[in-house]
Formats: structure tokens, C-alpha cells, sequence
């Protein structure tokens, strides 16, 4: 793709410049394939059943009255209809009123309406990567509670903060959905478009022969590609993190899937978009002592299958941060620029020791990532995979 297609076309970035999704959905998923993001159909019909309001629980976080949202409306995704109809409480799910046509994201069970403002995350009790992605009430309500937190948290944050609020959660016999708004906030006063993480780094799987993204950003500045790289790409992320984890007690899945990269008309670097909140880490114990509200049930730091907290903040920076988007970056730049990896490593480790301090007190020495064996039951199992980290 070229960089002047990108504005305002983030469902085709979504689909087709990512080049790790793709690969995950061809090994690890039990999806159809008619609803596979890159081979499967452009759009699907998601059917719904409109409950009856004593039915449904619906939770919010602010969201925004001008959406086209029917609180009482739950959407189920084709390749549940038959687990639905097995099951005596959810038969009614199998019954459907009507459909709407969506397009899939980057993922099958996050889907825009066509026309619509807003996606929509159905429970989808299938494996997709490691994961099964069923969405259940706990879940739901972690989800909407982190969101509000985003919006509490965005009045001191960083400049470079944004993310998309999940303001409506909906739960039926404790599965539910999650309605994600389209515009990030706090909202910009100019026009802007976003590009995933994921998709500076990857090929258009359309157009494999374009520059990535990324390169193609780097060549239209005229800036040395190690200094654009860390101080517009990955500054801006790590200060976001960074922030959040210190200042709220919220670890962020800064990955390349759940951040976008928002940048105006003229090509510029604004701010970096986070979504997806279902699983989020919180230190409650921090969060205690500045005061903050602890209004978490789940996935509190320390509490959570059997890991310990130093080794939770490796999890999520080393691995999900490091290896799953700063490697693949840092791969990108050796391969388009001829930079020693160890160099730009460096300088991403002087970008996280500004940001972030304290280290000692919330790390481990270790990086923890993913065992190789598939996850049962969802759970996460971590293990060491290097003695040192390579960016803090």
C-alpha cells in the first residue's frame, strides 16, 4: 500500500497489512474460513436477536448518544449458531430477528457494521491463536470498568495518549458483547487517520512489493531513519506505557494489535490509539497507594495464574511489547536501512530508562514470555526465555 492510501482506509490495513495475523489465523484458528479476515469474504451477516430488556445487563462507560446502538440488541457470530441451539439457555440466541452486514477487523469476532461508527466483539468460543475467544461477564466487566479508567486516566496523560472507548458491554446468561467506539478520544479537533502498529512494519498482502509503511513514513520526512524511528514511533508508545503503569497502575497491551499509530492529514505523528481492554493487567497495590479507585475484580497483578508481579511486567513489556512489536520493528529497520539491531536497541533502552523509573522495583531481571505448549482453558503458563532484556 502506498502511504496516500492509508488515510482513512484502517479496515484494509487491518485486513490485509498484517502479515502476523494472517499467519495465526492460517495455524491456530478454528474459525471457518468464509470469515477469515484475509481469505474470507469482504463482508458477512451477523445476525441478532433483539431480547427483552429485563433480559439483558448492559453496562457503560460515556458512550456517545449519537451512536446507531440498540442496547437490547445481541449479535451472534455465524459460527456460533449451532453451539447456540445445542444449549437450552442460549436456544434463544439460535433464533435470530434479523442480520446486519459487518466487515471483520483484524480479528473475525471484532466486526464493523457496515456504514456504522462503531465494532462490535461477539463471544466466539473458538481458538484463534493461543486463545479461545469466548467473551464472558467477568471479562465484560472488566472491559467497561478499564474503560472508564482510560477516560479518568486521559485528563493528565501524556499528550500522545488516545484510545477508543468500549462503552457499551451487554451480558446474556453471562456471555456478552462489547460495543468499541470508532473515535478515539479525548477527541482531536483536526482530521486524522491511524494506522496499527502492526501494519508499519508488515507487507500489503496485496501489494507485496510497496515499502512498508513505516519505511515509506521515514523516506517522506527527511529525517535520519533512527531518530524518526524512536523519537516519532516508539517514544510516543513507550511514554504511554509507561505513564499508565506508574501513574494508574494499568498495564497495557501496547502490542502491535492493540495500538494504532494516529497521524494527521499531513503525515505527522499525533498521538498512539490503545484498544482492546478485556485483558489488562492492574496492580492494585499501587493503585492503593495514590489513592486511586480499586474497583477491579479480575486480572489484578499478583493474583492471576500463579504469576508473580515482576514477572507479570516482563510478560507484558519484554514480550508482548518487545518481542511481538519492537523485534519485528527493529527487523524492518535492519532490513530497509542497514542499522545495526544492537544500536537501535540501544537507543529504545535509553527511551524506556527516561520514561520509566524504578525499574528494579517492578521487573524481573528475566524475560517471561509464552511456553511453547498450548494454553488449556485459557490460562496463561509464562516461562523464561532470556536471561536479559534487549529494550529496558
Amino acid at each position: 500500500m502506498k502511504l496516500e492510501q492509508a488515510i482513512d482506509n484502517l479496515i484494509y490495513l487491518e485486513r490485509y497489512v498484517n502479515t502476523r495475523k494472517y499467519a495465526d489465523y492460517a495455524a491456530f484458528s478454528d474459525v471457518s474460513r468464509e470469515y477469515h479476515p484475509v481469505e474470507g469474504s469482504e463482508s458477512f451477516n451477523l445476525g441478532y436477536i433483539d431480547l427483552d430488556p429485563d433480559e439483558i445487563t448492559v453496562l457503560k462507560a460515556n458512550p456517545d448518544t449519537e451512536l446507531n446502538i440498540k442496547p437490547n440488541r445481541f449479535y451472534v457470530h455465524p459460527d456460533m449458531i449451532n453451539e447456540y441451539s445445542e444449549i437450552p439457555e442460549f436456544k434463544t440466541l439460535a433464533r435470530q430477528n434479523g442480520n446486519v452486514k459487518v466487515t471483520p477487523t483484524s480479528s473475525t469476532r471484532t466486526v464493523m457494521p457496515i456504514g456504522e461508527n462503531y465494532y462490535i466483539k461477539v463471544n466466539l468460543n473458538k481458538r484463534i491463536s493461543r486463545y479461545i475467544r469466548r467473551l464472558r461477564k467477568n471479562s465484560v466487566e472488566h472491559s467497561i470498568k478499564i474503560s472508564n479508567e482510560m477516560e479518568e486516566a486521559s485528563r493528565n496523560a501524556p499528550e500522545e495518549f488516545a484510545y477508543l472507548p468500549e462503552s457499551y458491554g451487554m451480558i446474556y446468561n453471562g456471555i456478552g458483547q462489547i460495543i468499541r467506539e470508532a473515535t478515539p478520544r479525548p477527541i482531536a479537533e483536526d482530521d486524522r487517520f491511524m494506522i496499527p502498529y502492526f501494519s508499519l512494519h508488515s507487507r500489503d498482502l496485496k501489494n507485496p512489493k510497496d515499502d512498508p509503511l513505516l519505511v515509506q513514513l521515514i523516506n517522506r520526512s527527511g529525517s535520519k531513519p533512527a531518530d524518526y524511528f524512536l523519537d516519532k514511533i516508539i517514544n510516543p508508545l513507550i511514554s504511554c506505557w509507561s505513564w499508565m503503569a506508574q501513574e494508574r497502575g494499568v498495564l497495557l497491551e501496547s502490542h502491535s494489535q492493540n495500538t494504532l499509530l494516529e497521524l494527521d492529514y499531513n503525515f505527522e505523528p499525533r498521538r498512539v490509539v490503545h484498544r482492546d481492554f478485556q485483558s489488562l493487567m492492574v496492580n492494585t497495590e499501587l493503585r492503593r497507594e495514590k489513592g486511586l479507585e480499586n474497583c477491579f475484580n479480575k486480572h489484578i497483578l499478583g493474583q492471576e495464574d500463579g504469576i508473580a508481579i515482576k514477572q507479570n511486567y516482563s510478560f507484558v513489556f519484554d514480550w508482548f511489547i518487545g518481542h511481538y512489536l519492537l523485534d519485528k520493528m527493529v527487523g524492518c529497520m535492519d532490513r530497509h536501512y542497514s542499522i545495526n539491531p544492537e544500536d537501535i536497541k540501544d537507543g529504545v533502552k535509553d527511551v524506556f530508562n527516561h520514561h520509566f523509573k524504578n525499574q528494579k522495583l517492578y521487573f524481573s531481571k528475566e524475560v517471561y514470555g509464552f511456553v511453547k505448549s498450548p494454553l488449556k482453558d485459557n490460562m496463561t503458563v509464562i516461562e523464561v526465555k532470556k536471561e536479559c532484556a534487549d529494550y529496558r
